[in-house]
This record gives structure tokens, C-alpha cells and sequence, in this order.
């Protein structure tokens, strides 16, 4: 067999497109991690989270942009008119998200200045 140069994403989420347990199994890991990450965030430094903020946000429109312009279907379970409107979706919901960030951030700085 082939040697896949992705890593083994790719194949484990074939296996999770076939197989019902195992598609299960990504679906709890994904909980798991979003849970173990919540826990661990306010005990990281302030800068920490807002890269991981202003990560998510261009991630978004990174996607986005993608799901737009791409002129192939990126998954087969929509169409192509779905997948322009999710990415139209995404595109418009960047830009909230780094408000929504930039408005935490303000708002944690003020809490600790306050604190002083």
C-alpha cells in the first residue's frame, strides 16, 4: 500500500465516513478536546488565546474564501449553490468573530487594569 503523505487524517476520516463506531469515536474526541481545551485556557497567559482567536477568524474566511471561489464541489454531501452560500456565511462571519474577539480582549484589559 501507498505510503499516504498527509499523515493519517485523511484516512481516518474516510473510516469515519464508513464506519458508524468510528465516526462516533471522532465525533466524542471532538468534545473531548474542545472540553480539555476550555480547561486549560484560563490557566494559560492572556496571549495564548487571543492567537487562537485571531487564528480561528482568518481560518474562517480563509474557508470561506475557499468554499466561494473553489469551482468544484469540496464535499460531496452538498452542492455546489450550498456550498457557496455556506461560504458566503463564512466570509460575513469572520469579521464578527474578531469584533467578538477584540471586544473580549478590551474587556479582559480593563478587568486587570482595574485590578491594579
Amino acid at each position: 500500500s501507498a505510503r499516504n503523505p498527509l499523515g493519517g487524517a485523511p484516512r481516518s476520516l474516510d473510516l469515519a465516513a464508513r464506519s458508524r463506531p468510528a465516526d462516533a469515536a471522532l465525533l466524542v474526541s471532538v468534545f473531548v478536546a474542545g472540553f480539555a481545551l476550555s480547561r486549560s485556557l484560563p490557566h494559560l497567559s492572556f496571549v495564548i488565546p487571543v492567537t487562537l482567536g485571531l487564528q480561528a477568524t482568518a481560518m474562517l474566511m480563509a474557508l470561506g474564501i475557499v468554499y466561494l471561489h473553489f469551482p468544484g464541489l469540496i464535499c460531496t454531501a452538498c452542492t455546489l449553490a450550498q456550498q457557496q452560500v455556506a461560504g458566503a456565511g463564512l466570509v460575513r462571519a469572520a469579521p464578527v468573530a474578531w469584533v467578538l474577539l477584540w471586544g473580549w480582549v478590551l474587556r479582559r484589559l480593563a478587568v486587570a487594569r482595574s485590578a491594579y
